[in-house]
């Protein structure tokens, strides 16, 4: 594991500290949301750094003599993985850009995920993530079911409903602190597709000085 994926996993439970200590109302809310809420901007922009150059590699695998015949088999897969991270992202993405825009400030967030039901939508939405990514190769199944986290643990381990999940997550919460959780679950979707890709470029093998390290 690498050093920046080590510090990021010591800012993930800092983040669940933060979203915690500010559920109440509070006149020091707005601060430390905005704060979280930048924290989490910094770990997705490093996430995503990292992702790119692993798919980037991948591609430059599948021009190499050596590793072509592994890379035309695993590149599609993460290439798919691709999209279903990309197609919840711009998801979560549209909800964001709603509670920004919308002028009735109030009843903002119960508009959108009790009374528009967007939070059972994307209650829905998360789970089908997981199990598409989970569907693309076996071995992704057999390696990540149990690491996988779209919502919390407790809530991807346990049979929680549409309605359990929107009354936890949005009920009664205000339009700052429904971005920063908007903000987390799109930090699990950049963590599940970076270490999925990351399996799949490891299927593939690497290089070292032109000598191949096999990893079957």
């Amino acid at each position: 594991m690498n050093i920046i994926n080590k510090r990021l996993l010591l800012v993930i439970p800092f983040i669940l500290m933060l979203i915690s200590a500010c559920s109440n109302n509070s006149q020091n809310e707005s601060v430390k949301i905005n704060a979280l809420n930048e924290g989490l901007k910094i770990s997705n922009s490093l996430i995503h750094d990292q992702t790119s150059a692993i798919y980037k590699s991948l591609e430059e695998k599948l021009v190499s003599y050596d590793s072509k015949e592994k890379a035309i088999v695993w590149y599609p897969k993460a290439m798919a993985i691709k999209m279903y991270s990309d197609s919840m992202r711009n998801f979560i993405e549209g909800l964001k850009t709603d509670l920004e825009n919308e002028k009735n400030k109030e009843n903002v967030v119960e508009f959108l995920f009790e009374t528009s039901n967007k939070g059972n939508e994307l209650y829905d939405k998360l789970l089908a993530y997981k199990n598409s990514i989970l569907n693309i190769d076996p071995e992704l199944e057999r390696i990540f079911k149990n690491t996988i986290i779209v919502i919390t643990q407790p809530f991807d381990s346990l049979n929680f409903n549409q309605e359990e999940f929107t009354k936890t997550f949005f009920h009664k919460a205000s339009r700052e602190m429904s971005l920063s959780i908007l903000n987390r679950f799109e930090n699990n979707i950049d963590i599940a597709e970076q270490e999925t890709v990351t399996f799949c470029n490891f299927q593939v093998g690497y290089y070292d000085d032109g000598i191949r390290t096999d990893t079957s």
